[in-house]
């Protein structure tokens, strides 16, 4: 099963963002880093304004 972390990883690449770009102003690149490869979790908070940048709704991330 893929984790949350990799689907955004996933989701970003398709957009041709970097770390950098996808993460400024709500957490570190390192932070990201660790949560795509799964070494740690993102808060829900997190998780829904990276959604947004994403132009996903949580609805859709969790189909």
């Amino acid at each position: 099963m893929t984790h949350i972390g990799q689907t955004i990883a996933d989701l970003r690449q398709e957009r041709n963002l970097s770390q950098a770009e996808l993460a400024v102003d709500i957490l570190s690149s390192a932070q990201l880093s660790k949560a795509e490869r799964g070494l740690t979790d993102l808060s829900g908070t997190k998780l829904v304004m990276l959604l947004g940048r994403l132009h996903i709704t949580p609805r859709e991330f969790f189909r």
